[in-house]
This record gives C-alpha cells, structure tokens and sequence, in this order.
C-alpha cells in the first residue's frame, strides 16, 4: 500500500486520495469526491468524529477499486471538503448521502453499493429507506441508530454547543486533536491491536483536523446534533444488507448486532476478531474478503435486478 497522504513543503493540509479528485457541488457546499477504478458504481462513506475523511478506507479503496468504480467522499464540514461554519445535522447529512448517490446513478446509470461506517451508517439507512431507488446493498459497519446516539441533543448539549462554536472552543478543539489526543483516541476506541496505530494513520487524522473552520462539523457530533435513530426506518431496508462488527468494539459494542437482526432477520451479519471500531483497517485484508465476496454474490452491477425485486423487499 503506497502512502496516501500527499505533502507539498511539508504542508500536512494538502491530502489526496489516489485516483481521481473532482468536486460536487451541493447546496452551498463545496464537496470533494475521488474516483477510482472501473465497474458497477460503489460509494465508500466515512464516519464522523474529531477528525474524520475518506483516508478512514486507505486498506480498502484501491482493493475494490480493482472491481468497482469506487466513489470516495468527504462529506460537507469534514476532510478535504469545504467547512462551512454552520450547524450541521442529522438531516442535512441524509441529504447528502440521498443526493451523492443520485449523482451517482445520474452519471453511472445505476445505484451505487454503499460501504458506510458507524453513525454515517444510520444517515445511511434513512437516506435508502426513503429513497430506496438510489442505493444498491448496503454494508454497514458498526452501525448506530437504535441502542447508540439515537436521542436528540439535550438542553445542556445545546448550551455546550453553543460554547464551542466560541473561541474558547477553538482552544479545546485543538487539544483534542493533537497527535497525542489522536493516538489516545484510537487506540481506546478504534484499535483492538495498537500496532496498527501507525505514524501514516496519525498524520493523516492530524492533518484533517487542522484545516480551518475544522472544528464545526465535530462540535456538532459531539453535542449530538448529528445523533439520528432509525427505528421504523431500519425495517424497511429493500437492499440487501451485511453488517460488519468489530467483536472487540467498545463505544458500538458487538452485542448491538443483536437488536439489528432481531427487527430486521433478512439482514446478514460478519464478525471481525480482535478488532473495535475501525475494524476495516485494522482487519484491512479480512474485511475485503469478506466483504468483495459478498458482494460478489448480491451486486451485479448493471445485471442487478431492479429494488423492487430485492429480497424481503416492504412495499
């Protein structure tokens, strides 16, 4: 794996992707997306924290790039693409995900799969719940929405909120996204084996995280305004749809799978040993495995039969 992170003059805001880079612009938003690789159209979601970009798939983006045409990301407020000093939400982000994949299918011709992790997943959710006609399987990593941040911001997150989006946030934000804070974060939340903490996966964390307006997009996730649930809504997923679960997880424990397959049967589930959160790269080579062979057997691209033929398909 080639290193991913582009420095110009030791300038560590410069990040790419491999492939490539072009812009989407939504609303009054200014999105950056990187293309690569050639087939039925797959759209990789990144998930949302501090510090958040699609470098959260550097194990796994060049692998199915080598059988899909793979659309990385990032989404508004986060990575290379614009941060706008606003609230951001749990809506505004269904929106982008509904609105990417309509691009998608625009320019594809077809529905992308979608590769979504944690609380991105539960956006994800809604988004082909109500517009399932845009999206093809779903696999979803250590999704939330029904047992974790699945409540609305209370009135002392509010007033949190509101703190942070001050100066003295700004000076709290950059603490929390320090090297050290990074590295600690990881490896309590993130990484069951700490090796795979490496220096690339460090500065890329760190890079992102010191752009300016970085800090809005995170204040928000961390007051809850981003918190979404998907009761009645995960129900209705026509897709088909693999949950993948870092058995070692901690803040999204693995035993939430249990309430995700309990309301919805159909949905097929792949554990990771010795692996939390990011278990798809920290498992990098088994989680493209599994993950490529499932898909192998539920997406054919332009083959695949309409959504309205799925399995378990609720009317």
């Amino acid at each position: 794996m080639r290193n991913l992170l582009n420095r110009k003059n030791n300038n560590a805001s410069l990040l790419t992707l491999p492939g490539e880079e072009r812009i989407f612009r939504w609303r009054d938003h200014v999105v950056v997306y990187s293309i690569l690789g050639e087939g039925a159209p797959l759209l990789m979601l990144h998930g949302i924290n501090a510090a958040a970009w699609g470098f959260e798939y550097r194990r796994n983006y060049q692998e199915f790039a080598k059988h899909y045409r793979v659309y990385v990301p990032d989404l508004p407020g986060y990575g290379r693409s614009e941060r706008k000093p606003i609230d951001y939400t749990a809506e505004l982000y269904i929106d982008f995900a509904r609105d990417f994949a309509s691009h998608i299918l625009e320019v594809e011709g077809e529905a992308p799969a979608v590769v979504v992790t944690s609380l991105s997943a539960a956006h994800v959710i809604s988004a082909a719940a109500r517009d399932p006609q845009l999206f093809g399987p779903l696999v979803l990593i250590s999704p939330t929405g029904l047992e974790r941040l699945d409540f609305p911001p209370s009135a002392g997150a509010k007033r949190a909120h509101r703190w942070l989006y001050g100066t003295l946030g700004s000076v709290v934000f950059a603490l929390l996204t320090t090297r050290l804070s990074t590295k600690i974060f990881l490896g309590r939340d993130s990484y069951f084996d700490k090796t795979g903490i490496d220096k690339e996966l460090i500065e890329g964390y760190y890079a992102t995280g010191h752009r300016p307006n970085a800090k809005y997009a995170p204040v928000c996730f961390i007051t809850f305004y981003l918190n979404h649930s998907v009761r009645g809504e995960w129900e209705k997923i026509a897709q088909p749809t693999l949950i993948v679960w870092g058995r070692e997880a901690k803040i999204t424990p693995f035993k939430d799978s249990e309430l995700f397959l309990k309301l919805r049967p159909q949905t097929e589930l792949a554990m990771i040993k010795q692996a939390r959160l990011s278990s798809n790269d920290e498992r990098g080579e088994e989680f493209n495995r599994i993950v490529l062979d499932w898909l192998s057997r539920h997406y054919n691209g332009k083959k695949e039969a309409a959504v309205s033929t799925y399995p378990g398909m609720v009317k």
